[in-house]
């Protein structure tokens, strides 16, 4: 589009064409602290081996988010890893050329493999953005719905006077048993036809016990958060785990869990080893958590039935 601003219908077109007829929770404080989250659970799935010297924390953010980080010698500061930008294309579309821009270093047209190192996270240089975003809407938008459930949950009642003096009655009423007195009494006239025409109120009672689905919610928000361990490497029973598993059941469970982890090793590597053949730095990636998972002693013919 090369038009600014956008206004709605505009807008519904774009989006439509990725996300046809679906509600967005983007760019809000709820996002935004399960991305953090989910980050940061991620991270907590892969072992780096790094230099004492290096910002680890800086390092893992950039090569996560960016999809790739740059490993160049400096004069000031030595061999460190840096935000860089690539430019020019193999024969492979394998990036050739670094950039490094910030406000303390300036190095342009570094050949990768001679003048710097390059390594990548994933194996379309994209980082894992996407995946973070992607489950950290489904768990706002669970977040959102759990607090509404238990707002709307709250049990109250809306009564409808007849009459001014019923109202003022009912309301004073409600205030003494609110602030916890164990006797409230009224005038009897006030229920003077009661069963009749006369009823000084009538009053609307919900069904709160139907209405909240908050087990429901947090069943989802485990379920999500669940997938989600699968996508990065996190081990788990899943939400619908039973009294015991069978082997093969554990084994799909933890090979499920590390497919994606693996990809991930896989494509630092070939960067490690140039790390380690350019300046003699010795840099690694490992996966965190052990894959198997106990049976309880159980094998394939100890099913549960």
């Amino acid at each position: 589009m090369n038009y600014l601003p956008l206004n709605y219908e505009q807008m519904n077109l774009y989006e439509g064409m990725y996300n046809p007829s679906q509600v967005h929770a983007t760019n809000d404080a709820e996002v935004w602290f399960w991305e953090r989250s989910l980050y940061q659970r991620a991270m907590a799935a892969i072992d780096f081996t790094l230099p004492k010297e290096w910002n680890a924390d800086y390092f893992k953010f950039v090569l996560a988010w960016r999809g790739y980080i740059s490993v160049i010698p400096t004069d000031e500061y030595g061999v460190i890893p840096q935000f860089c930008s690539v430019h020019d294309f193999g024969i492979y579309y394998e990036p050739k050329y670094v950039n490094v821009t910030t406000p303390y270093i300036n190095m342009y047209d570094l050949l990768i493999g001679r003048d710097c190192a390059l390594i990548k996270f994933t194996p379309d240089y994209l980082g894992i953005y996407d995946v973070i975003h992607h489950y950290a809407e489904k768990l706002a938008l669970i977040s959102a719905s759990i607090d509404m459930n238990a707002f709307n949950s709250r049990l109250a009642y809306i009564i409808a006077a007849k009459t001014r003096a019923g109202a003022e009655t009912i309301k004073k009423a409600l205030d003494n048993i609110s602030q916890g007195n164990p006797n409230v009494v009224i005038d009897d006239k006030v229920f003077k036809g009661i069963t009749g025409d006369n009823e000084p109120w009538i009053e609307y009672s919900r069904d709160v016990k139907n209405s909240y689905v908050g087990e429901q919610l947090w069943n989802e928000h485990r379920t999500i958060l669940n997938e989600f361990d699968n996508e990065v490497g996190i081990p788990n029973a899943g939400q619908d785990k039973k009294e015991r598993r069978v082997t093969d059941e554990v084994t799909v469970l933890a090979n499920d869990s590390k497919c994606r982890l693996q990809t991930w090793l896989e494509s630092m590597e070939p960067g490690f080893e140039m790390v380690r053949n350019l300046y003699g730095i010795e840099l690694s990636a490992k996966p965190h958590f052990e894959s198997e998972v106990q049976t309880s002693g159980e094998n394939n013919a100890d099913r549960v039935l």
